[in-house]
């Protein structure tokens, strides 16, 4: 969408501009407003620093695509049930997950190599997330939340 067909390098250096221009925004506006509320409230709760990192953190990094997942769910759908919003939603969910399993993961494990991983813990997370998303895809193919599955998906 954004291509100068007579000046192609111009438009490939504006749009990796635009991209390092976007970060450096996400970076201070975390640093500014972000980071200093979770350091307080890891304080007031009396939380360690790698307790915080991963409760208070990753609700502050995941609430947006729950609450654009919700947001997804509730809106119109077709007379089954699904349709464009669900599945929309059951993409958005799932290439959200793959993207940390796989391009989080593998960017550490460029930085980070060598190192080994634990097959146990590593087999663990990736069954439970298959039944997570097999549990969201169930929910938003029916179309609505059945009991058993709010008990089975916490």
């Amino acid at each position: 969408y954004c291509v100068m067909d007579v000046w192609p390098s111009l438009s490939i250096a504006a749009l990796i501009g635009v991209v390092v221009l976007a970060f450096y925004v996400l970076g201070e506006t975390a640093e500014e407003y972000f980071c200093p509320v979770v350091r307080k409230l890891a304080d007031v709760w009396d939380l360690s620093p790698s307790t915080a990192g991963v409760t208070l953190l990753a609700l502050g990094n995941g609430a947006p695509d729950v609450f654009a997942s919700l947001a997804a769910f509730t809106g119109a759908t077709g007379p089954d049930g699904a349709g464009e919003v669900g599945t929309g939603m059951i993409g958005a969910i799932v290439s959200a997950g793959m993207f940390v399993s796989g391009g989080v993961v593998g960017a550490v494990a460029i930085v980070a190599a060598p190192f080994t991983v634990e097959p146990g813990p590593f087999l663990r997370d990736i069954g439970f997330y298959f039944v997570g998303a097999l549990g969201v895809y169930t929910v938003v193919r029916s179309g609505e939340v059945r009991l058993w599955q709010a008990l089975c998906l916490p």
